[in-house]
């Protein structure tokens, strides 16, 4: 079922200014989540690094490091591409 969202409607309907700026306090509240998620993530991930460069020895252990490292890196690209979205609601909402 698709959620018709005013920014996902704005060149189809006359939109109400009240519910247009709500949704714009709720894209920014969304994009600013998103932005503390992503740099919690960058930071985790060059916490990683340094970890393995300092103790991780052997295989095994590098293996684990690597899968760890990996899921992160997925994590970040699914946050960034989160953001590019709710960051185009956002200038649709604002018209530029």
């Amino acid at each position: 079922i698709p959620l018709f969202l005013p920014s996902s409607t704005i060149d189809l309907i006359q939109n109400n200014k009240k519910l247009l700026d709500f949704e714009f306090c709720l894209r920014k509240a969304e994009v600013y989540k998103c932005l503390t998620t992503l740099r919690r993530l960058l930071i985790y991930r060059s916490h990683i690094y340094k970890f393995k460069d300092r103790h991780i020895t052997g295989q095994l252990m590098s293996t684990w490091v690597r899968s760890t490292i990996k899921s992160v890196i997925d994590n970040i690209d699914e946050a960034a591409d989160r953001y590019c979205k709710l960051r185009e609601h956002l200038v649709a909402l604002v018209g530029e």
